[in-house]
């Protein structure tokens, strides 16, 4: 959900966790990790947009914040994540 900024105001999309790795299925330049202790980190890149951001995991969901930009454009806000 973007907060500050005139990127899209909200975006979504599945990603897997499998042994603290996150990946995206279609997004070559995203990358991720998950701590044990919850503590999650990621960043995409895809062509005049970037953000990464930061936050934490449960069992069942997470938040966090991020930032980045679009085009010219910088943009940030908060990120939530719900357990499929």
């Amino acid at each position: 959900m973007t907060q500050r900024g005139a990127c899209d105001p909200t975006y979504n999309f599945s990603v897997s966790i499998t042994d603290g790795v996150v990946t995206h299925p279609n997004l070559v330049k995203f990358r991720g990790h998950v701590a044990r202790s919850g503590a999650v980190s990621a960043s995409v890149t895809v062509p005049d947009k970037y953000a990464s951001g930061t936050g934490r995991l449960s069992i069942n969901s997470g938040r966090g914040t991020w930032r980045g930009y679009s085009g010219s454009a910088r943009c940030s806000g908060y990120w939530t994540a719900q357990r499929n």
